[in-house]
Formats: C-alpha cells, structure tokens, sequence
C-alpha cells in the first residue's frame, strides 16, 4: 500500500492528553513500526502513550488509523501487538464518555480488516482479530460465516479458546445452529476450549444445561492449564463464570463446584473457589449490591476498625479513592451493622463488576448466621469449606462477609463438625 503513515505529520500529537503526558515521541515509535525496527523499547513506549494499563484518551483515538494501516504492513508477533493496542482502543475503557465513543469509533474503520485477519497464517494474529471483531456486536450478523469458517478451520487450542470466547456474541445463545457448534466443542481435548464452549452453552437460559457442560467449566476453574499451541488464551476466571451463568443455573453451578472443591490444592484457588462457593449460597444475606464480592476483601470492625492497606486509609476515609462509592460511616451506620468490607484498594478498578461502581453504593454484610438460620444449601458450603486444609491454611476474614466465624474451628462447630 501507500505510505501507511501518511498525514502522521499533521496530527497535533504535543496538544494530545494522556496519562503518560503529550505523547510527542508516539509518530517516531509508528515510523520505527512501519521501516521494521521496532524493538521492545519501541512497543513498552507505544503501549504506555497510547493504551496506558489498557485506558485510553484523545491520542488512543488518534492514533487508531495509522494502527489500522500498519496492518497492512506487519506480520507475526509485530501484527499481534499492533492488533493488541487497537483491541484496547476498541474496548474504550476510560471515564470520560466521549473519549470513550471516539476511541470505539476509531478502532471500528478497520473492522474489515479484522475480518481478513480471522483467516491470518498466525495463530496469535487470527485470535486478536477475534476479539476486534467481536467488539462490534452491531456488526456481528454480517460476517457470522466468516467467524464460523475461522473456527471451524481453527487447530491451535489457544486461538480456538479465544474464538470461542467471543462466538456467543454473535446473536442469542439459543440460536440451535451456535448451539450445535459449541455442543461439538465441548469433548475437545483442550480442557480449556471444551470450558469455554460448556460455559457457552450455560448461558442459555431455555434449555437446562447438560452435566457435561457444567463439569468442563467447573475442570477449567479447579485446575486452570495453558491450552498449548502458539497462543496462550486466558483462562476462564470464576467472576466470569459467576457473572454470566444465568440465576436459575446457578444451583447446578454450585453442585459442580462443591463436588470439585476437594481437589483443589493451592491457596490461591481455593480463595477463589471457595468465595464462588460461598456467594452461591449465601448471597441473599448481603445488604450490599447483589453481585459476588472480590476474591480479596477485608472486613473492617467498626468498632475498632483497623486500617484497609499499609497506606494506613481508615474505612470512613476510603471514598476519596473510589469516587461514587461510600461506605457508612460511624454518624450514619445503625446501631444493628457491625461490620462494613471492600476489595483491596488496587484491584478495586479492574477486578470489580460495574455495578459497584453506581452512586450511592453501600457496601455492608450480613448480619451473623446462626445453625438454626441455615439453608441446606449454605450447610452444604460450609460443611465442604469446614473440611478444606487449603482453604484454612490461614484463618479467612472471607466468610464474615456473610456473618460466619473467621476461625475454622467455630466455622466448623456452626454445622456440627
């Protein structure tokens, strides 16, 4: 093609805000891109002007058309990378709303392409280009054959995974013939890909999902494993699995989960796991918003609060850093809330559903559960939990989100173990 990067020049990049300042250096780093020399010091550089920790701003949208023009002239990991920060750009993850409808628009002129690249000779190149294509749901209907002839012909487990990740955002999930695809998935060896397929399948509503569906995603989450291939896909994270599995599958969710929780062997996933398990059962006891609380929470005593992280921030002060979310303080709490919690302060933006983040949001947990109060559900959840040496390596401050015992001992005594 033409020079890719023409009228580069006439962008006034000096006058262009960004979290990283003017990004002055970002045309020399394109030119670096296009004349093959980019090195890693070019690609850290670009990525922080222009898709800083995934944010974007005004030069992510100015930017976007040269990105969509070096396509036409790289390949393999340099085509990945260019792809990746238009993937960001699409995203448009920022708080501003026009910023955000500049950026999406802007990664959208290249829409056609990403569509040619589904078919790329590299598997890393062809999985990006998935996800591009699936940022434009508007759009998704008119290229559904070429995002079907993609997967189909798909043979790395890691770009498979990640089509696969984005092929129900195409139309409605009861759609027999996306069914039947994902049916023919889920039996892959990849236990990766057959987890993103069942988890496909699990968020139809109409149709109850069969056991072998629900154990594949249940498998991904007890014991993640790379796909193998030329891609490594990200796995499939349980606050996924929790935010997109229908209400009325859930109690299915939650059997697979409890039958698997013995195996699982690190500390980590058992925090996780066992937070999943918990909220299943015991959500309805939050006073807070009706969504799982992150992996990570502290629980503050109001009556001797203690601070949230070394920085030494007091619950009652922890409203200056997440605007649009106030914690009550000791004027406004009643005499009957004990305890307030929150995720840890640097996960908070991106680890927390958007639906934490409305005005007004108060964040408090359940009042404390006695044995008589228990569902049988929630007996079942603690009575797994109770015998679990890795999820009581340390006392967890998790379940007095839902008004249990922190010590395993009295957690145990509450069902009788």
């Amino acid at each position: 093609m033409d020079d890719p990067l023409a009228g580069l020049d006439d962008v006034p990049w000096e006058s262009l805000r960004h979290t990283c300042g003017p990004p002055i250096d970002t045309p020399r780093r394109l030119r670096e891109i296009a004349r093959g020399e980019a090195d890693d010091r070019t690609w850290s550089e670009l990525y922080a002007s222009i898709t800083n920790q995934d944010s974007v701003d005004e030069a992510s949208a100015a930017a976007a058309p040269f990105l969509i023009n070096l396509t036409r002239v790289t390949s393999g990991d340099n085509l990945s990378l260019v792809l990746g920060l238009l993937d960001a750009i699409a995203a448009g993850i920022t708080r501003e709303a026009e910023v955000r409808e500049r950026c999406i628009r802007a990664a959208e002129l290249g829409f056609p392409r990403y569509v040619e690249l589904l078919s790329a000779a590299e598997p890393e190149v062809r999985a990006v280009a998935a996800s591009l294509v699936a940022a434009y749901p508007e759009r998704l209907r008119a290229v559904r054959a070429d995002f079907e002839a993609a997967l189909d012909a798909e043979q790395d487990p890691g770009a498979r995974a990640e089509l696969l990740a984005n092929y129900g955002r195409f139309v409605d999930p009861d759609d027999e013939e996306i069914r039947a695809r994902l049916r023919a998935f889920v039996d892959d060896p990849s236990p990766l890909v057959a987890a993103r397929a069942g988890f496909g399948l699990m968020k139809s509503v109409a149709h109850p999902p069969a056991p072998v569906w629900v154990d594949a995603v249940v498998r991904s989450l007890v014991a993640p494993a790379s796909p193998g291939g030329g891609v490594d896909a990200p796995d499939l994270y349980v606050d996924e699995v929790l935010e997109g599995t229908p209400t009325a599958w859930r109690p299915l969710l939650l059997d697979a989960l409890l039958r698997a929780f013995p195996e699982v062997r690190d500390r980590v996933g058992a925090f996780d796991l066992g937070g999943a398990i918990l909220w299943l059962a015991f959500h309805w006891r939050l006073a807070g918003p009706a969504c799982p609380p992150r992996p990570f929470v502290f629980v503050h005593s109001l009556a001797h609060p203690i601070p949230s992280d070394r920085s030494g921030v007091w619950p009652d002060q922890e409203d200056r850093f997440l605007p649009g979310v106030h914690w009550r303080t000791r004027e406004e709490r009643g005499p009957d809330v004990e305890f307030i919690c929150g995720p840890y302060l640097g996960t908070w933006d991106q680890s927390l559903p958007k639906s934490f983040s409305a005005p007004d949001t108060t964040v408090t947990i359940a009042q404390p559960a006695s044995a008589g109060s228990l569902t049988a559900d929630e007996r079942r959840v603690m009575e797994v939990l109770a015998r679990s040496d890795t999820f009581w390596r340390t006392d967890s401050d998790l379940p007095m989100v839902y008004g249990l015992p922190a010590r395993r001992r009295e957690f145990a005594a509450l069902v009788g173990l």
